[in-house]
């Protein structure tokens, strides 16, 4: 008995999805083994005094992976780790400081920290100094010198360093004013997709959602099935009807196409002046 290309169809599309299912799920699961698997072992080395394994089981306990998520115990072994020198470490504490997160928020120690890491060439570390230095947080405010740690970090290619100096060229603030030189450091870091950077200089950067991919994912299924069914047996586009079912599924097709295209391409327009958010 010849089955219909309408059951077929329909059929081969779910038992591909369910498939697809499946295989993310235990992936999903051998993933998290291994994620405990490997906090045990890092907890071990940690123990021993390895600084890059302390600061590895801190970062496990502060995004909860492999273990769950303590912001105590992940304070508490960054500082193990910062101790012994680790930047990133370092940084780590001056930004849970900086936030009070596993500990009250103390701008000083922040700054004391975010010092520590910037003077080792750690760039996030530069911008969060850059930034303590403006505010006058944790230490004295002084634009100068929060330029300067800015363009350290705008070098390494930080883009909210690279906004935040062409902010200060813009208004001439611990730097001389040049609206140039603000406009190059704001095209570096729209060219990274900072939005401030993007607002300003007037480029919209289309973003995937997870409805929209989901959409994509459906034309192009439903477009495929479709685009294909005269394959089948019994199935000619001879046949009026299979036309209007091949061609549907070919503008389906044409249409999920279409939007990628739309959706990862830079929208630029020229802006009659320049606005600081």
């Amino acid at each position: 008995m010849r089955l219909s290309w309408r059951v077929i169809v329909p059929v081969v599309c779910v038992i591909a999805v369910c498939g697809v299912m499946l295989v993310r799920q235990a992936h999903h699961r051998g993933f998290e083994k291994r994620l405990v698997d490997d906090a045990q072992a890092c907890r071990v080395r940690a123990e021993q005094g390895d600084a890059f394994s302390q600061y590895t089981l801190a970062l496990m306990y502060h995004h909860g992976k492999g273990l769950p998520q303590d912001y105590g115990e992940a304070f508490r072994w960054y500082r193990k780790a910062a101790d012994q020198g680790n930047v990133k470490a370092q940084y780590a504490l001056g930004y849970m400081n900086y936030i009070g997160e596993g500990v009250p928020q103390n701008f000083y120690e922040a700054f004391n920290w975010y010092h520590k890491a910037a003077d080792q060439g750690d760039a996030k570390a530069q911008y969060a100094l850059g930034l303590s230095f403006y505010e006058g947080r944790g230490g004295p405010q002084d634009r100068v010198e929060s330029a300067r740690w800015y363009r350290k970090a705008a070098d390494q290619g930080i883009a909210q360093a690279q906004y935040c100096l062409g902010y200060m060229y813009y208004y001439g603030q611990g730097v001389p004013l040049d609206r140039a030189e603000a406009d190059r450091w704001f095209h570096k870091a729209a060219a990274q997709g900072d939005e401030n950077s993007q607002r300003i200089l007037g480029i919209k950067q289309a973003k995937w959602t997870k409805t929209q991919i989901s959409i994509l994912l459906f034309k192009l299924i439903l477009g495929i099935s479709l685009s294909i069914g005269f394959m089948l047996p019994g199935m000619s586009l001879e046949n009026v009807r299979q036309r209007i079912i091949t061609g549907t599924g070919v503008l389906s097709l044409l249409s999920a196409g279409l939007s990628w295209l739309s959706s990862t391409h830079f929208e630029m327009q020229q802006t009659k002046s320049v606005h600081i958010a």
